[in-house]
């Protein structure tokens, strides 16, 4: 009932993905609670359960057999089910048919009866029964008993006055039986549900337990509309129904009268164990006054939900809400009157007057009940600024300590002026059990949504599960407010609530689904464990060094690393000029605070290990991240100074697109210092005024997300002493970062074992975990508080931590390992694998010379290719596992692996140069939404490939003939061919194409498989590239006969956006100003089913909030 009259809603397009989330929040919420909380939870559950019982302790089936409905021949046959036992008639009948039949031979309706006594726990009566009952799908059992319950129903359906006493007799039959009803009576007038009424009044019907009755509309206006609702009434005063449990009345014609009725028949003596009772509809005050006399009176002293009011909804008039003055006193009174102990749930309809909201909300701040309350809804009720005031007191009183849920839907009154007082009430620890919060069409505005996303990024409602506030007035939420909710999941590493909310982009959702998944990551099982562990001051913080390949980054990390006595030694003088191959760390030590410097390989090749890694590092907590960009300072004239600038301009939008998004916030937004290394070591030819006009400029551009300081430092990085200003600096900026940050102490502890232990175990720094917990820190820490601390510094990237099961792919699926030193497996593992053949030492091959040629390379050949670093075929599986799982590799057969970034040319297979007439190639192009601030780095595209290789519906079918190259995806799937291009910058664009093999038209196909790889990328996107903002266009079709489009030659100029307002305004079918050849583009031919979809919602939801 409760879905039928809530209002229109948006749903997530993936279903399978929101099981997994369910069940996620579920295990997290379960992993809060120490173990007496857990306890009590399992008695919160067991009480659940126990309402549940009360609706299906006892399930009536009828069955009513092919004869009776003019197909068949047997008499006619009805059977009671009660899980307490089998009646006489249906164990006999059962019995009987089992002896005379077959199990192949069974009528369904004997065998669905069986199959469902069997597994509510009865045994079964033989062994071909036992058998055949095992066989049985549930879901056709429930639907074969569901179709047979529906037997009253039927028969009021039928009624009419010839055949009222027959029809009257055979509902009395039936209502022997039942122990529900759930009535739909729309279309059935007053003397069908007075029939109802009379047959309740007859005899005792100790088996009905639930009464629902909704939408009772036909008899509006009718003076008599009441009685027929009364004659049910009428049967709980007489103590037919003295085992009732549940009754609920929707929109069903109950004014006062019949209210009146109501609270005389509860008044009775025979409603004792009431346990839920909702009258959602217009009982007026008088109705509500003796409706709550009845519950002050004691009259339900079981009742633990309460529903009134009226559904407006349905009228959109305010006239037709609930008009309470007196009632409302009078409501305040049954709760305070300690009669009502057991109430937990509390549901207010419709209530128009704001007198009658804060007169009620005062009294519940002393009501008198046991247990505290779980629930609480209020649906389109006028409350207003003096109405959130009287909620909020009453929230933060004890009686809502044990809130778990809260619905304010539709209480458009509230807006911006009253949502500031329930913010004051979020903040208050009072709620700290608050699961669910629903904030849906309540004129929420910018200011609102932000203060809304300040809090929880503060850490209020920490065991908040569900978060909804979609339907504002303002449609999809303001860049601004976007950037705020993310930047609450990026900071508030205890923040998992699912945000529902219109996203302005779905680039910008995903970042926030990004964090959100982090947070689950980081804290699913940690959440009491490490919250109760003690913090210390943070001492680690991280520099990152990056540039254009050879610009002295690796000189300069040396030289803000070496002491004064190293500077001395002839090795590092040595090692000096050896180019980085992927990453390098080293660490400077200054006091107690630890600054690892990862220096950035600047080959192209390289980009792809950077954005891999760079969204995680520096994202745990007491973590600072400071960005370094190197350039060369040794230019002369406007067009070196010109290329300067555009190296840093570049080097910014990297780091922007890499790192996370800060959403503008000052003390999270990532610092970045330029170093201009002049090797000639003459600093006066480089005007300081300059560059710092260059710096301020571009600082402007990317203030959003990144702090460019504007002073650059000239030195040369050769020399110690020219490198000591800019060391101090960086000391300084990390210390005062580090400052308000703080650790759990049991991390930094391990921190120090794990420096201890790698002094000595450089050469392969991976521990199995058994190993890692015996050898490391055995005895130190508890296994399952080790494993905590470990995933926290995973995630603070101080070291990789695969969990259980994360190696699957490479056939490892029960064991968990650790990579030790993050520096050891960029620089020696991928470093080595991606190495450009520029950067081979004398002696040296690369791995592409061990490639097949079909791109793959064998397991022993990348064994022989890294001797120095794996010794054994172990540590090469475990290496190829982890490169797997990284997303740098896929599999092909058992013993050969494929990295998609060691290609270096495309080829274009023959079925795309397929002639077909009359057909078209269609796609969407995924581009950055702001080419001045970020770009779309090639790890995204890498990671495609290896997605879709994997994928069982794209690359991994086996007639897939799928093909990664250097800058292209193609494979085929269900009679289409697919492509998918990369082109780096300035293009710095991703197509997806996808054209028919056959005549047979279907493009509407074509659109939706392009959509659905277009998500993919998006979500690699969240996940690698966070600060990435994308914007996805229309590629503008032409004929499949013409070939294959060059990538400069394709029309993307039509985002999708501008294509769905069109359609939106101009409706399905309108042309837009694009034409191949004869025949006119319209918009809907351009979207997938699921833009489609979204312009209905978007509708639907404008005429709602009319």
């Amino acid at each position: 009932m409760e879905a039928a009259s809530s209002s229109i809603t948006m749903f997530e397009d993936n279903f399978e993905n929101q099981m997994i989330l369910e069940l996620e929040m579920k295990e997290i919420q379960d992993c809060r609670l120490d173990p007496e909380d857990r306890e009590g939870q399992d008695r919160h559950r067991e009480d659940e359960d126990d309402d549940d019982d009360l609706e299906s302790h006892r399930t009536s089936i009828v069955l009513e057999d092919d004869f009776e409905r003019g197909r068949g021949e047997n008499p006619e046959l009805r059977l009671s089910v009660d899980p307490e036992g089998r009646t006489q008639d249906s164990d006999t009948l059962i019995r009987a048919s089992w002896s005379a039949h077959d199990p192949e031979d069974m009528p369904q309706e004997i065998l669905a009866l069986s199959a469902n006594l069997f597994q509510e726990g009865c045994s079964a009566n033989s062994e071909k029964e036992y058998k055949a009952c095992m066989l049985v799908d549930p879901e056709e059992i429930q639907q074969l008993l569901a179709a047979s319950v529906n037997v009253v129903q039927d028969l009021l359906e039928s009624w009419n006055p010839e055949l009222e006493k027959d029809v009257e007799d055979r509902l009395m039959e039936e209502l022997d039986l039942v122990t529900e009803l759930d009535l739909e009576i729309s279309n059935m007038s007053n003397d069908r549900v007075g029939a109802l009424g009379r047959a309740l009044q007859q005899r005792a019907l100790p088996k009905l337990e639930t009464v629902k009755l909704f939408s009772i509309r036909s008899g509006l206006g009718d003076p008599n509309q009441g009685r027929a609702i009364m004659e049910i009434f009428r049967a709980i005063e007489m103590g037919n129904l003295s085992n009732l449990r549940v009754l609920e009345l929707f929109n069903t014609s109950v004014g006062a009268a019949a209210a009146k009725a109501l609270a005389a028949a509860i008044s009775a003596g025979h409603s004792a164990g009431l346990q839920t009772l909702k009258v959602l509809d217009n009982i007026g005050d008088l109705g509500l006054i003796e409706l709550s006399a009845a519950l002050e009176a004691g009259h339900a002293p079981a009742l633990k939900t309460l529903g009134l009011g009226f559904f407006a909804h349905v009228s959109r008039a305010r006239s037709k809400g609930l008009h309470i003055f007196q009632g409302a006193e009078a409501l305040g009174r049954a709760f305070q009157s300690g009669k009502i102990p057991l109430l937990e749930h509390l549901e207010l309809w419709g209530i128009v007057e704001q007198a009658a909201v804060i007169a009620i909300f005062r009294a519940l701040e002393s009501a008198l009940i046991s247990k505290g309350f779980k629930s609480l809804k209020l649906y389109e009720c006028e409350v207003g600024l003096g109405g959130a005031r009287a909620i909020a007191r009453a929230l933060v009183s004890a009686k809502f300590a044990t809130l778990t849920k809260l619905d304010l839907s539709s209480c458009k009154s509230l807006r911006d002026g009253g949502l500031p007082e329930l913010f004051r009430a979020f903040k208050s620890k009072n709620l700290n059990s608050l699961q669910e919060l629903a904030l849906d069409h309540v004129c929420m505005g910018e200011p609102g949504l932000l203060e809304m996303a300040a809090l929880l990024e503060a850490g209020h409602l920490p065991t908040l599960l569900r978060l909804s506030m979609e339907g504002q007035d303002s449609g999809h939420i303001s860049d601004a407010c976007a950037e705020a909710l993310v930047r609450a999941y990026r900071n508030n590493h205890f923040l998992y609530a699912t945000i529902k909310v219109r996203w302005a982009n779905e680039s910008m959702r995903n970042n926030a689904e990004g964090f959100r998944w982090r947070n689950v990551r980081l804290r699913k099982r940690s959440l009491k464990l490490l919250r109760s562990e003690p913090d210390v001051a943070a001492t680690h913080a991280k520099v990152f060094l990056c540039g254009p390949p050879k610009v002295g980054k690796t000189t300069l990390r040396k030289s803000l690393c070496r002491t004064h006595w190293e500077s001395l030694t002839s090795t590092e003088r040595n090692r000096a000029e050896e180019r980085t191959r992927g990453i390098e760390v080293s660490e400077i030590v200054h006091k107690n605070l630890v600054l690892g410097v990862w220096d950035l390989a600047g080959q192209p090749e390289y980009h792809l290990l950077h954005s891999a890694f760079l969204p995680d590092l520096g994202l745990g907590e007491g973590q600072a991240t400071i960005f370094v960009i190197v350039c060369s300072a040794n230019y002369s004239g406007r067009k070196d100074v010109a290329k300067a600038q555009k190296e840093i301009e570049y080097w910014m939008r990297f780091i922007s697109s890499s790192s996370s998004d800060a959403g503008g916030a000052p003390d999270s937004k990532r610092h970045v210092f330029v170093v201009l290394n002049s090797f000639e070591g003459d600093h006066s030819c480089h005007p300081l005024d300059d560059w710092t006009h260059i710096l301020q400029v571009c600082g402007k551009k990317f203030d959003q997300s990144v702090v460019l300081h504007s002073e650059p430092f000239i030195l040369n990085a050769m020399y110690r002493k020219e490198v000591r200003h800019f060391k101090k600096r960086l000391v300084k900026m990390a210390d005062d970062l580090l400052r308000t940050r703080r650790m759990p102490k049991m991390c930094l502890e391990l921190q120090k074992w794990i420096a201890q232990w790698l002094k000595g175990h450089r050469q392969y720094p991976v521990l199995e975990w058994k190993e890692y917990f015996s050898t490391l820190a055995g005895g130190v820490f508890p296994q399952h508080k080790l494993r905590l601390a470990t995933e926290y510094l995973h995630e603070a990237g101080q070291l990789i931590f695969f969990r259980e099961g994360a190696l699957q792919e490479g056939g490892l699926a029960h064991e968990s390992y650790v990579i030790l030193d993050t520096d050891w497996f960029c620089r020696s593992i991928v470093g080595n694998v991606l190495l450009p053949d520029a950067m081979l030492r004398p002696g040296e091959t690369s791995l592409r010379l061990q490639m097949r040629a079909d791109g793959s390379v064998s397991l022993a050949a990348l064994q022989a290719y890294l001797p120095r670093q794996l010794s054994d075929e172990l540590q090469v599986r475990e290496v190829v596992a982890m490169l797997l799982r990284l997303g740098l590799a896929y599999k092909i057969g058992a013993d050969d692996i494929f990295i998609p970034a060691l290609m270096e040319t495309d080829a274009i297979p023959s079925y795309w140069q397929l002639r077909i007439a009359d057909q078209w190639v269609m796609g969407f192009a995924l581009a950055v939404a702001d080419s001045e601030t970020s770009l779309l780095p090639i790890t995204i595209f890498r990671q495609l490939q290896v997605e879709l290789a994997r994928n069982v519906d794209f690359g991994g079918r086996s007639d897939s003939q799928f093909a990664a190259g250097r800058n292209l995806i193609t494979f085929k799937h269900k009679g289409m061919a697919v492509m998918v291009e990369y082109d780096a910058d300035p293009t710095n664009r991703l197509d997806v194409l996808v054209r028919p093999l056959l005549r047979v038209a279907n493009r509407r196909g074509q659109v939706n498989l392009a959509h659905a790889l277009v998500k993919m990328m998006v979500q690699i996107s969240a996940r690698c590239c966070p600060g990435v903002r994308l914007d996805r266009k229309v590629v503008e079709p032409w004929p499949a006969d013409e070939g294959l489009q060059a990538m400069e030659q394709r029309n993307v100029r039509t985002s999708v956006a501008e294509v769905k307002r069109w359609v939106k305004r101009d409706g399905i079918g309108q042309p837009t100003s694009m034409v191949l050849g004869n025949e006119v583009i319209f918009g809907d031919m351009l979207l997938s089913d699921n833009d489609l979809l979204e312009i209905r919602r978007s509708i639907e939801l404008e005429k709602d909030l009319m």
